[in-house]
């Protein structure tokens, strides 16, 4: 039985932003970085952007919270 092969995208993720920005699609990267799958830099970009949502979500209600205890 084959073993499968994973990458840990998260650690491409800077070199992903710096293609992206160069103007590469999505599918060019995953050619680049031979990654297989069903879109796997559209879901690390959309995990991204989840987490920085959340982080300043958090932000946002913290600064809040001191304004309205002060």
């Amino acid at each position: 039985m084959p073993r499968r092969q994973y990458t840990h995208v998260q650690v491409l993720l800077p070199e992903i932003r710096a293609m992206m920005a160069e103007g590469k699609s999505h599918r060019e990267i995953e050619a680049h970085f031979g990654l297989e799958g069903d879109r796997p830099i559209h879901n690390l970009l959309k995990r991204e952007r989840r987490k920085e949502r959340k982080l300043a979500a958090a932000s946002r209600a913290v600064s809040e919270a001191e304004t309205t205890a002060e």
